[in-house]
C-alpha cells in the first residue's frame, strides 16, 4: 500500500470519526433540546396552574368579600326599614289607645293579669288609664306606672316575687320576631 492510499485511508477514518462525533454531537443536542422543551413545559404548565390557583383563591376572596358586603348593606337597610315599620307600628299603637277597642282590650288584660297574681295584687297602668280602671274595678289597687307605656297592664303581687307584663308593648316585643318575618317578607317581596 501506498502512502496515497495510507493517506487516503486515514482521511476516510478521520472523516467516519467526525461523522460519528457529528452524529453522536447531534443526538446529544436533540436529547437535550427535548429535556430542556419538557422541562420548559412542565414550568410553564406549574406555573400556568399556580397562577390559576392563586386567580382562583383571590376570585374567591374577592366574591366572599363581595358577599360579606353586600349581606352587611342589605341587613343594614332592611335593619332600617325594619326600625321604621317598628314606629310606625308604635304610631298605630299609640292611636289605638284613643279608641274604645283599647278600653276593652285593656280590662281584657287586667283579667288575665288578674288570674295570674293573687288579688292584693298592684296594677301599673298608664296615667290615663287610671281613672277608667279605678272607676270600673274599685277593688284593684291601681297605680299610674313610673315608667311610661303606651298602654296595657303591669302587675306585681305584694311581696314583688312575681310579675307579669301585659303591656302593649312588651306584647308588641313578643311578637317582633314574628313582626320583623312579615315585615322582612314585604319589604324583600
Amino acid at each position: 500500500m501506498g502512502l496515497e492510499e495510507i493517506e487516503k485511508h486515514i482521511r476516510q477514518e478521520e472523516k467516519e470519526s467526525i461523522r460519528n462525533i457529528l452524529s453522536e454531537a447531534k443526538k446529544k443536542y436533540y436529547t437535550a433540546l427535548a429535556d430542556s422543551t419538557k422541562k420548559v413545559e412542565k414550568i410553564r404548565s406549574d406555573s400556568h396552574d399556580k397562577i390559576k390557583h392563586e386567580a382562583d383563591l383571590l376570585l374567591d376572596t374577592e366574591v366572599n368579600a363581595a358577599k360579606a358586603d353586600a349581606e352587611k348593606r342589605y341587613n343594614t337597610i332592611m335593619e332600617s326599614k325594619l326600625t321604621d315599620a317598628y314606629k310606625s307600628l308604635q304610631t298605630v299603637i299609640v292611636e289605638f289607645v284613643a279608641k274604645e277597642q283599647y278600653k276593652k282590650l285593656l280590662f281584657e288584660l287586667i283579667e288575665k293579669a288578674s288570674k295570674e297574681l293573687n288579688p292584693d295584687s298592684v296594677f301599673y297602668v298608664n296615667q290615663r288609664d287610671v281613672k277608667i280602671v279605678q272607676e270600673k274595678l274599685p277593688k284593684l289597687r291601681i297605680v299610674a306606672a313610673d315608667n311610661e307605656f303606651i298602654g296595657g297592664v303591669k302587675g306585681s303581687s305584694k311581696d314583688g316575687l312575681l310579675v307579669v307584663d301585659f303591656s302593649l308593648e312588651e306584647m308588641l316585643r313578643r311578637k317582633k320576631s314574628v313582626l320583623i318575618e312579615r315585615i322582612s317578607e314585604c319589604i324583600s317581596g
